[in-house]
This record gives structure tokens, C-alpha cells and sequence, in this order.
């Protein structure tokens, strides 16, 4: 590999970093701002039917976020696997909800992505390709 394409790929190396760690740390800055927890349950008479088939597949059923400050009601939320067999049983099921869309859920348990890691990848990579590139044109200057 030439040395030119070992300095490209570092700063493309690097600008994916940062791309992922900007991204990651918007959904971290979005989840403060916007997104409520609560606990989801269901009254939908489709789940009666539900217990009988024992089913896995995504349900549209209705919901009820259940928070400190009040009720959600959604309409039409797809629900599945282990959530659905909960909801069946009558328990709930703890989340966190977008309050502008409440169709996206975080499930107890699920995490947000973390910026710092690859803020790490992006300055790290960054940083190497930038000496890289320097040693590159130091031995292009010595050779002419």
C-alpha cells in the first residue's frame, strides 16, 4: 500500500468517527430533550386473542404509556416477541418514549450509543494521519 492511501484511509478513518460520535451524541441530546419514561400497557381486546395463538409476530395493538405526568395513549403500536407475551400476561413493561412520536420506544434495558468511543476513533485517527502525512512529504522532500 502507498503511503498516500494509508494517510486517505486514516482521514476517511477519521471523519467516520466523527460522523458516528456527532450522530451518537445527537440521540444522546435528543433522549434529554424529548424523551419520557414510563411504563406500556395494553387493554386492546386483541390480546385475548393473542394468549390463544401464542404468537411471536409483530401485533398492531393499542398502548398506554403510564407516566408520572399523565397517560399516552397510541394507537396502532407494533408490539412483538417477549413485550407481547408481557403485555398478555397483564404486566408492564418499562420504557422510555419520544413524546413527538411515541411509536419510537426504548425498551428497559436498551442503551444509547456511545459518542466517546468514537470520538476516540475520530481524533486518534486524525491525529496518526496527520503525522503520517508529514513523514509522507518529509521523504518526498528528502528525495528531490
Amino acid at each position: 500500500m502507498s503511503g498516500l492511501k494509508f494517510v486517505v484511509m486514516l482521514f476517511a478513518g477519521a471523519l467516520c468517527g466523527f460522523l458516528l460520535a456527532g450522530i451518537a451524541l445527537i440521540d444522546h441530546v435528543d433522549s434529554w430533550l424529548y424523551w419520557q419514561s414510563g411504563t406500556m400497557v395494553s387493554h386492546d381486546p386483541v390480546l385475548a386473542r393473542i394468549a390463544k395463538i401464542n404468537s411471536f409476530d409483530p401485533i398492531q395493538i393499542e398502548v398506554t404509556y403510564q407516566t408520572g405526568k399523565g397517560a399516552v395513549v397510541v394507537p396502532d403500536k407494533a408490539v412483538q416477541g417477549d413485550v407481547l407475551q408481557r403485555l398478555v400476561k397483564g404486566e408492564g413493561v418499562p420504557v422510555s418514549f419520544d413524546t413527538k412520536d411515541p411509536h419510537r420506544v426504548r425498551y428497559d434495558g436498551d442503551t444509547l450509543p456511545n459518542p466517546w468511543g468514537w470520538l476516540l476513533v475520530g481524533v486518534s485517527c486524525f491525529l496518526v494521519g496527520r503525522y503520517a502525512k508529514r513523514l509522507m512529504l518529509r521523504e518526498a522532500s528528502q528525495r528531490a
